[in-house]
């Protein structure tokens, strides 16, 4: 949800930026629009949408940090909960922690 709402951003910015940020890998993309710096004073467009994209792109790369640590959570927790069912060909973490396959 987050990143296509950085990608609607992107169609809809100042040619400027648009044109900045078009084309770019979503690793690039986030990394460029988390990177923008926005004066507290500046109440622009193009401040303002810089300060959207960079958020919305914080936010895409917590969020991505926060699944990774949950899914390794879940894998650990899976694997001593029930070895037999992580071992089965097809069940991974995620199904093994339900007990349903």
């Amino acid at each position: 949800m987050a990143l296509n709402q950085l990608h609607h951003l992107v169609v809809t910015a100042p040619k400027n930026i648009r044109e900045r940020v078009r084309g770019l890998s979503h690793k690039d993309l986030l990394a460029t629009c988390g990177a923008f710096r926005v004066p507290a004073d500046d109440d622009s467009l193009p401040a303002i949408t810089r300060l959207s994209m960079r958020e919305v792109a914080r936010r895409v790369v917590q969020r991505d940090e926060q699944i990774a640590v949950t899914g390794n959570r879940v894998s650990w927790l899976s694997a001593q909960a029930a070895p037999e069912l992580v071992a089965i060909h097809g069940v991974g973490p995620d199904v093994a922690s339900t007990g349903r396959f």
